[in-house]
């Protein structure tokens, strides 16, 4: 679908905004001159109107009208009739606003991020080193049955719990595929990750997403994530989240963790995985579940 940028600045300037958009809308402003040009426009006007209610002005000499939903675009030009009749003043107040204060988000470098690069993940835990997968048993592939890639060429399929296979009395549960990143920031910072899931099965499937920072280095992931469920855990900040899909193969339903971390945090691991489906062989525990297109952002608290 494509944004209607003009509204969405609009919905940015009136606090409407989701952080997604808010996001892309960022992006956009430092590729599109007119577009930064425009919100420039609107974020000093509505500075404008914000002098005329401090200068005390007589009531009746100010415009009065009360934007509606369906009205919200007339307001840049309620603004500038108001800056008109303040003369020296709102153009003060405009040249004083120069730059726009947008939210500092910024996208982590996931390592392969949608498994397009074709390195081999090794089969293993928590790895203690950022820029790298480890997973139980997998297979990065272009297609399978009626299920493409969310995003480019492969995607990821689990396989198995164990890299042993999957033997009827298994407590195994869930394929795992992880990862490591450092944090930049110095600040409290907002840190989201997605990941994108399918499956091809008669059977319910249902995957897992979690993401837990620490005070430590990269040294001290495989400790923290076994840590992940306990009460004295070094956790700074965790979240997780289930997510079952459908079965249609030809759509990917997304996965999404928000986490608040403090200043201190320095480390983030992340863990996908799926459930095994409770079908009999056991060896077709897992017979079609996927993950593709996984993202991590970290947006700074503004100051």
């Amino acid at each position: 679908m494509k944004t209607n940028w003009n509204e969405l600045l609009h919905r940015y300037a009136d606090g409407l905004a989701t952080p997604e958009e808010a996001a892309a809308l960022e992006a956009r402003l430092l590729e599109d001159p007119a577009l930064r040009s425009m919100y420039l426009d609107l974020m000093n006007l509505d500075v404008a109107l914000a002098a005329l209610a401090d200068a005390r002005t007589d009531p009746a000499d100010i415009p009065s009208f009360a934007p509606t939903a369906r009205s919200t675009w007339m307001r840049p030009f309620i603004a500038a009739a108001a800056g008109l009749m303040m003369g020296g003043l709102v153009v003060g107040a405009v040249w004083a606003y120069a730059e726009p204060k947008l939210p500092r988000v910024k996208e982590l470098p996931l390592a392969d991020a949608s498994f397009e690069a074709g390195t081999p993940i090794a089969i293993g835990a928590v790895p203690d080193r950022p820029g790298k997968w480890t997973a139980d048993p997998h297979e990065v592939i272009e297609s399978r049955g009626n299920v493409h890639p969310f995003d480019g060429a492969r995607m990821l399929r689990f396989l198995s719990a164990a890299a042993g296979g999957d033997q009827v009395g298994s407590k195994s549960m869930a394929a795992d595929l992880y990862q490591v990143l450092e944090l930049p920031g110095n600040g409290a910072r907002t840190v989201k990750v997605r990941a994108w899931f399918n499956a091809e099965t008669a059977k319910q499937a249902r995957f897992h997403l979690l993401a837990i920072a620490g005070a430590g280095d990269a040294t001290s992931a495989p400790k923290l994530w076994a840590q992940r469920y306990a009460d004295t855990s070094d956790a700074l900040a965790s979240c997780r989240t289930m997510v079952f899909v459908d079965h249609d193969p030809a759509t990917w339903e997304p996965g999404d963790v928000t986490l608040e971390v403090p200043a201190e945090a320095r480390v983030l691991v992340i863990g996908l995985a799926a459930y095994r489906v409770p079908i009999a062989p056991a060896h077709e525990w897992f017979p079609g579940q996927f993950a593709d297109h996984v993202s991590v952002t970290v947006q700074e608290a503004q100051p």
